[in-house]
């Protein structure tokens, strides 16, 4: 029998998982009757936490674990987590932690975070990165007491904090820009579309430019994975439709875009204008135009929102964090 958490003590007293986290640790307003059979479920079942978040604000372990659950081969060929973990890095030893970074190759890598690292609270909460809705490892995150905060919308606010960037207005803000260059045939490579910031991007993008009148040929709308090598892929793919334009939704894509584009002696802006997302250094020192997203300043409000959440386990807060456009030489207009 597989051993009973928080989230089925719930279940069995018919109250959330928020109410029967208050009664286990003793904290914030729960009614009488409430509480009587919250107790009375756990003394039936005998169930006894891994670790309540009670104990947790007194027993600190000063170590924090950043979740990176799609792959060490995204982690390194991506240089946005090399920005983000030096971000997170840096917040925390501003306030005297250690980060410790798990990277998942495989689905089972998620039973060896549950079991050796999360059960036996070896760390005071986790930031979780860049997962797919599909993803679940946040759903087996929810049944325990620990803090979380995730990077993106997740699917218990009441429970676990986020940090997010405007995802939906930058896809908004690539279309709206694109549809001021006055071309046919605009083409975008977006990320996954199981991730929040792929769905996102692409819903914003064709809603910006729609606002002009412009509607998307899905046949130009091509899904990569955020790697150099998808956006190389997925461009020689659109080469034959004759994409004038090319909204890349991350730079590190849009670098690979580029690549493909020279390859074919194609110039950048005036046969195919390209515009990424992220504002990494790689758009700077290739003349790319790009949606900003506020890497570092994400990296700090996540760290701010878990220590909080650590000290105070009923403090959850969902913060969304603006983007703003970035124009260079790929997208100049003529």
């Amino acid at each position: 029998m597989s051993r009973l958490t928080i989230k089925d003590i719930a279940a069995l007293a018919g109250v959330s998982r928020t109410t029967a986290s208050r009664v286990l640790n003793g904290r914030g307003e729960v009614r009488s009757e409430v509480r009587a059979r919250v107790e009375q479920v756990i003394a039936d079942t005998g169930y006894r936490p891994l670790a309540s978040a009670k104990s947790l604000v007194s027993q600190r372990t000063g170590v924090v674990g950043f979740v990176v659950p799609l792959g060490a081969s995204a982690l390194f060929d991506d240089p946005y987590f090399g920005v983000l973990i030096r971000g997170i890095t840096r917040a925390s030893a501003q306030h005297g932690i250690t980060v410790a970074l798990f990277i998942f190759d495989e689905e089972g890598d998620q039973d060896t975070l549950i079991d050796q690292v999360v059960g036996p609270r070896r760390v005071d909460g986790l930031i979780v990165s860049a997962f797919h809705t599909r993803e679940s490892l946040i759903d087996r995150l929810s049944e325990f007491d620990v803090p979380v905060v995730t990077m993106g919308p997740n699917p218990y606010p009441a429970v676990f904090g986020s940090v997010s960037v405007d995802n939906l207005e930058g896809g908004r803000i690539a279309g709206r820009h694109m549809a001021t260059l006055g071309r046919l045939q605009i083409a975008m490579i977006n990320g996954p579309e199981d991730t929040p910031s792929g769905r996102e991007r692409r819903e914003g993008f064709i809603a910006g430019l729609g606002e002009s009148g412009i509607v998307v040929d899905p046949k130009l709308i091509r899904e990569g994975d955020y790697t150099r090598r998808s956006g190389e892929v997925r461009m020689r793919e659109l080469l034959p439709l004759s994409p004038r334009a090319v909204f890349v939704a991350s730079d590190t894509m849009a670098v690979g875009a580029l690549a493909v584009l020279a390859e074919h002696g194609m110039r950048v802006p005036e046969d195919v204008a390209v515009l990424g997302f992220d504002d990494l250094p790689s758009a700077s020192d290739s003349g790319l135009s790009t949606v900003r997203q506020p890497i570092v300043e994400v990296a700090d409000a996540a760290l701010e929102i878990l220590l909080q959440q650590v000290s105070d386990p009923e403090s959850t807060k969902q913060i969304v964090m603006p983007v703003e456009l970035v124009q260079r030489g790929s997208t100049a207009l003529s």
